[in-house]
């Protein structure tokens, strides 16, 4: 608190408030500053929406072989080839055989993502897609994983925040929405539930 005594000041810190006359000012300001501003500003916050999601569209990825690249004792990057794959949901076609999957251990549980690939959908249009995100799993579940088992996915941390591009007239709301990933490993894919953040 200003009012609290600071060994610098002596016996000048009982004038602080005094000297400081925007204190005062702020304390009976109600046009959203000082306290009675910031108890109107939580009361507004009560009212605001929680974020709500629904779902667009799920890819499901097939990947190469992996490539790994040793860029210092606790930084690995691999990377896992785009071969393909399928798209179903608000979008309906196919994961083109280009693009990759770069992702970076850093030493721990956590595995740094991002893919960057396309889809061209029923209707011809070719769309891009930039995905970054996390894999967080426990040694025990990586090797699960690695064993090729289907692990449910509440069983470790795939999330991915997309960016989507395209300037195809019908599919234009991609790119000026916000979504999110839900990924997880399956038959040898990694699948991607993309929910559109409302």
């Amino acid at each position: 608190m200003v009012e609290a005594c600071c060994p610098r000041l002596g016996s000048d810190c009982a004038d602080v408030g005094r000297r400081r006359p925007w204190r005062k000012r702020a304390a009976l300001d109600g046009a959203g500053r000082g306290r009675s501003g910031v108890a109107r500003s939580v009361g507004a916050m009560s009212s605001l929406p929680d974020p709500e999601l629904v779902f667009a569209f799920e890819a499901r990825v097939d990947t190469g072989e992996m490539i790994t690249a040793e860029r210092a004792p606790s930084d690995t990057l691999m990377l896992f080839p785009i071969t393909g794959g399928t798209v179903t949901g608000r979008l309906n076609g196919k994961v083109l055989a280009q693009g990759g999957d770069w992702a970076t251990w850093r030493g721990g549980d956590t595995i740094e993502l991002e893919a960057r690939y396309l889809i061209e959908t029923d209707d011809g249009a070719v769309i891009e897609i930039l995905n970054r995100g996390f894999h967080v799993a426990s040694p025990e579940v990586n090797a699960r994983l690695d064993s090729g088992e289907d692990v449910p996915e509440t069983e470790y941390y795939y999330r991915t925040s997309p960016i989507i591009r395209t300037n195809a007239p019908q599919h234009e709301w991609l790119s000026r929405t916000v979504f999110i990933g839900m990924a997880r490993s399956e038959r040898g894919q990694v699948c991607i539930r993309f929910f559109e953040l409302l």
